[in-house]
C-alpha cells in the first residue's frame, strides 16, 4: 500500500491533465511552466506529481474507457483515482472519488477493446497491430531511456560532465563520447546546468547520427529536415568554427527553438532556412547532405506519451 495521497497534490495533477487534454498544451512542456507557479512544493511531491500525471496522460484513454463501462462519470478526478486504484496507492478520501470501486476492475480491463487497453487511438492501433502484432501497443508504453548529450570538447567536456553528476544526476558512459544515459532523469530541463546550456536532451540513435558525420575543414554542411536542431547543434559542438552549417527545415517555426538552443548553448546560430529556399540557394553547394526525413513519429511515443493522441490518419496515410 502507497503512501495516502492529500488534496493539492492531486488536485495539481487533475489541472495539469486539464492544461493537456481540454487546452492542448504539450505534456513534457507544461509541467516544467506549470511546477515553476508553486515554488512551495516540496521535491517527494514534485516525484509523486510528475509521475502521476505523466501515467495518467500515458494511459489516459484506458481510465477514460473503463470510466464508461462502469458507467461512471467523466472527469480528471475520476481520471486521476483510476491511476490510484491501479497502483495500489490508499485512496484519499474525497468526496469526488466515492463513486470508484474499491479494487482496481482488471477484469473489465481485460475485455476492453485493445485500442482502450494500451490508451491508443483506434485508428492507430490498427494500424500498429496490423503490421507489428498487438505486442507493439505494450512496448510503445514503456517509458524510454533518457540520454543526454553534452557540450564542450577537452577540458570543458570533462568540467561539464562533473558539473552534471554535481547536480545529482547518474550517468552512464556510452559508447560515444557526449553521449550518456540518464539514471534519474526526472527535472532535468530544471537543472542549472541545462538551463546553462551544458547538455541537451537528445536519444543515442540521433546522436550515433551526428557522430557518424565526418566533417573537413571548410565543408559546407546542409541539415535539410533540422527540426529542433540536435544533430545540427551536435556537429556544430563538435566542428565549431571549421564548418559552414545550414539548417532548414519546411515547418520554419521548429527552427526557433534550434536558434534558442544554439544561444543558450553558447554555439554559433546556423544559417536558418525553409526547405524549399534551401534546395535553390545551396544546389551544387554542399559538401554533405543530412535528410533525416519526418516519419509518423510513432518512435517517441515512449518518450512524449502525448504524442500518440496527436498522430492523425492523415499522417500515416502520408
Amino acid at each position: 500500500m502507497q503512501t495516502r495521497i492529500y488534496r493539492p497534490q492531486f488536485q495539481h495533477v487533475v489541472n495539469l491533465l486539464g492544461e493537456v487534454f481540454t487546452k492542448g498544451n504539450i505534456a513534457d512542456k507544461i509541467l516544467p511552466v506549470y511546477l515553476k507557479q508553486y515554488k512551495g512544493i516540496g521535491g517527494k511531491d514534485r516525484r509523486f506529481i510528475s509521475a502521476c500525471f505523466y501515467e495518467t496522460v500515458r494511459y489516459y484513454y484506458r481510465y477514460k474507457a473503463l470510466l464508461e463501462a462502469l458507467n461512471l462519470p467523466f472527469s480528471h478526478e475520476l481520471i486521476v483515482g483510476m491511476y490510484l486504484l491501479e497502483h495500489n496507492f490508499e485512496m484519499p478520501p474525497f468526496e469526488d472519488l466515492e463513486v470508484l470501486p474499491k479494487t482496481f476492475p482488471l477484469d473489465v480491463l481485460e475485455a476492453l477493446p485493445l485500442a482502450d487497453k494500451y490508451s491508443f487511438p483506434e485508428y492507430l492501433a490498427v494500424k500498429l497491430s496490423a503490421v507489428y502484432g498487438a505486442d507493439i501497443l505494450a512496448s510503445l508504453n514503456i517509458p524510454s531511456k533518457v540520454y543526454i548529450r553534452v557540450n564542450g570538447i577537452g577540458k570543458q567536456l570533462e568540467n561539464n560532465i562533473l558539473q552534471i553528476r554535481d547536480d545529482g544526476f547518474e550517468l552512464e558512459q556510452t559508447k560515444y563520447e557526449k553521449c550518456f544515459l540518464v539514471g534519474n532523469p526526472k527535472q532535468l530541463t530544471q537543472a542549472k546546468t541545462y538551463t546553462k546550456g551544458l547538455f541537451e536532451i537528445q536519444d543515442i540513435g540521433s546522436q550515433a547520427i551526428g557522430d557518424f558525420c565526418s566533417l573537413m575543414p571548410g565543408d559546407v554542411f546542409i541539415d535539410v529536415c533540422a527540426g529542433a536542431g540536435g544533430k545540427t547543434l551536435q556537429l556544430i559542438d563538435t566542428y565549431r568554427e571549421t564548418v559552414s552549417f545550414i539548417a532548414a527545415d519546411i515547418n520554419t517555426w521548429k527552427l526557433d527553438n534550434l536558434k534558442f538552443r544554439a544561444q543558450r548553448a553558447k554555439l554559433k546560430v546556423p544559417h536558418l532556412l525553409s526547405a524549399k529556399k534551401v534546395l535553390s540557394t545551396y544546389a551544387h553547394k554542399a559538401d554533405f547532405v543530412l535528410i533525416d526525413a519526418p516519419c509518423t513519429g510513432v518512435g517517441v511515443i515512449g518518450r512524449k506519451a502525448d504524442s500518440k493522441y496527436r498522430i492523425n490518419s492523415e499522417v500515416l496515410s502520408n
